[in-house]
């Protein structure tokens, strides 16, 4: 559905995982490890290679240019929050973004348009237990449908389990993790904006379909390479630049 895809492109598009090329594995010359940041992605599949640029004023992310094409995804900021993330081609809005609103310095609500019309809208509920459940109303043809979903988080910030509640039992996806470094650890507000990934992602189930990362990292311990297989889509390598 475009609503999914004008909320979590951005997600998918920065979070698939990166990698870096030899000539960026050994980065002693930059021991501030907070001051990392992915520079650029390039993703190869058997078919296709993408690269996608991510452009920074100092750790805030202000643009990601998708590839070889014109689109480019724009961030604006209120102080250190994300406040809306707009699609653009050839410098011209599309009429897509999603604005997210915080409260208590924590995601509240985040609202999807496309060519300018409210497509979706997502309320945060932060449980004391620290869990978030979402609830996302979306609007098409003058008719609303609502999905409820739980997500549960690690000590350390990182998604879990995700629980789909509109089902009963609810399914669940289930992720594992290593403990190096997320290549977007650093960005000002990602993980407020987006919480789930403090580190990388090595599995992924849902329904018993299984996806696998598998890294190699600088001295740093950020992913410079990442193997992608999936028992469902097909097999990616992705390199990381910083």
């Amino acid at each position: 559905m475009r609503t999914k895809n004008i909320q979590l492109s951005v997600i998918i598009l920065v979070t698939l995982l990166f990698s870096c090329s030899k000539d960026n594995v050994n980065d002693s010359s930059n021991p501030d490890s907070s001051s990392i940041l992915v520079k650029k992605i390039t993703t190869t599949s058997s078919n296709n290679t993408n690269t996608d640029v991510y452009s920074y004023n100092g750790n805030k992310l202000t643009e990601v240019h998708k590839g070889n094409s014109s689109e480019y995804v724009k961030f604006t900021y209120q102080g250190d929050f994300i406040t809306r993330m707009a699609f653009y081609v050839a410098n011209n809005q599309s009429g897509d973004y999603t604005d997210y609103f915080y409260s208590n310095n924590l995601l509240s609500q985040s609202k999807a348009y496309s060519a300018n019309v409210l497509q979706a809208k997502f309320d945060y509920l932060h449980n004391t237990d620290g869990t978030i459940e979402i609830t996302e109303i979306t609007y098409s043809n003058g008719t609303t449908y609502t999905d409820k979903t739980k997500e549960y988080f690690d000590s350390s910030g990182n998604l879990i389990k995700k629980e789909e509640l509109r089902y009963s039992p609810p399914p669940t996806t289930i992720y594992g993790y290593d403990n190096k470094n997320n290549p977007l650890k650093n960005i000002t507000g990602w993980n407020i904006c987006f919480p789930s990934n403090i580190n990388n992602k090595i599995k992924v189930n849902y329904s018993n379909i299984i996806e696998t990362f598998s890294y190699q990292y600088n001295s740093q311990g950020y992913p410079v390479s990442c193997n992608y297989t999936s028992q469902t889509s097909e097999n990616k390598t992705i390199t990381y630049f910083y």
